[in-house]
């Protein structure tokens, strides 16, 4: 047997270091933004989601709608689940976060 095979480290693979990195971390829940729609007609999912998770990724739940094109009542958001997540520790975005002032303001006007 060779001397240098003998003493060949294991390869290593980007998932396996990955791993590495992330294993001693525990996962964000973020609330956030998910875009949907076409071309020039953005139309946004309010979504819980893992804070590693692309942008048009998988979710845990949708808690609301946000549709930017409309000028008057463009968002729905289920502030009862909201709640809940933010609860259990999930960090909204900056923009959720206002989205969410604002509906909360709404509805105590209303």
């Amino acid at each position: 047997m060779n001397a240098v095979n003998k003493f060949r480290f294991p390869r290593t693979t980007r998932n396996s270091r990955i791993r590495e990195v992330t294993k001693g971390q525990s996962k964000m829940v973020k609330i956030r933004l998910r875009r949907e729609g076409s071309k020039d007609r953005p139309y946004y999912k309010i979504v819980v989601t893992d804070g590693r998770a692309r942008r048009e990724g998988a979710y845990i739940e949708q808690v609301g709608t946000h549709n930017p094109m409309r000028d008057s009542d463009g968002t729905k958001l289920d502030l009862v689940k909201v709640d809940e997540w933010i609860g259990k520790g999930a960090q909204p975005s900056d923009t959720v976060r206002s989205l969410i002032k604002k509906a909360r303001q709404s509805e105590a006007s209303a």
